[in-house]
């Protein structure tokens, strides 16, 4: 990818989203600064982008010149590829959901036995019918199917490293939550973000009537995050907006 790739990337990732600041920092130079680095992780999205390219142009390419295929042979593979798939599909099912990682070695997989189908249903459509256009277009939804997820999993990956607010979480809906907690008055300086998959933290000051009422007051604030889904919670409470006090929670 070149530096106006990354730029590009970095303005559609750094968009709002709802109208909600969701992103503390500049996606454009977080990605230049990725650039710059020896180990970049968004090269691997440009090598699932290039393989999918060359998937599609092979398939056109046997849309113009079409190659007599061994249906048999074809249907052989598929099937073995299909059995091996579904067993590791199964052993990372229970995960999935929960780590970015085996998300991504999930979707992975699941591509491959996504191909191994498509496989069989081509190398089934061209045993009875030779009709041999079968084998590119199946080639071209898989590798359709394939890229949106890998575009998936890298918008949750750069989400992670901006220190987004979760996709899931209304930062709206956390300041009102916060804010209609008896005696505390108003928050500022809110921010909520993925520490790693499935950690989800919030950083903010409030401002109290009662500093006395301190503790009690946290115990909600802890509370109302944690119904939320939000589990690791530091808040400085204040008297007025600037006056800092050193309760947290």
């Amino acid at each position: 990818m070149t530096g106006s790739d990354f730029d590009k990337v970095g303005d559609i990732f750094s968009a709002d989203r709802n109208g909600e600041r969701k992103k503390p920092f500049d996606m454009r130079s977080v990605m230049r600064s990725v650039t710059d680095a020896d180990h970049v992780p968004f090269e691997r999205w440009a090598r699932w982008r290039d393989a999918d390219g060359a998937i599609v142009w092979e398939a056109a390419r046997r849309f113009a010149h079409p190659v007599e295929g061994r249906s048999g042979l074809m249907l052989l593979v598929a099937a073995v590829g299909l059995v091996a798939n579904v067993v590791t599909l199964r052993l990372l099912h229970r995960g999935h959901a929960h780590s970015l990682n085996l998300r991504a070695a999930y979707l992975h997989v699941l591509g491959d036995l996504l191909g191994s189908v498509g496989a069989l249903l081509a190398g089934g459509v061209i045993a009875l019918t030779a009709w041999t256009p079968a084998d590119p277009i199946v080639s071209i939804v898989i590798a359709l199917l394939i890229l949106a997820s890998a575009w998936r999993v890298l918008r949750d990956s750069v989400d992670v490293l901006l220190e987004a607010t979760p996709r899931h979480i209304s930062l709206a809906r956390v300041e009102t939550a916060l804010e209609t907690i008896p005696g505390l008055s108003s928050v500022h300086d809110l921010h909520v973000w993925t520490v790693t998959s499935g950690v989800v933290a919030m950083t903010g000051h409030a401002v109290v009537d009662d500093p006395t009422r301190s503790a009690d007051i946290l115990a909600l604030v802890e509370h109302r995050m944690t119904d939320l889904g939000i589990h690791h919670v530091t808040v400085q409470l204040e008297t007025e907006p600037g006056c800092r006090q050193t309760t947290s929670v």
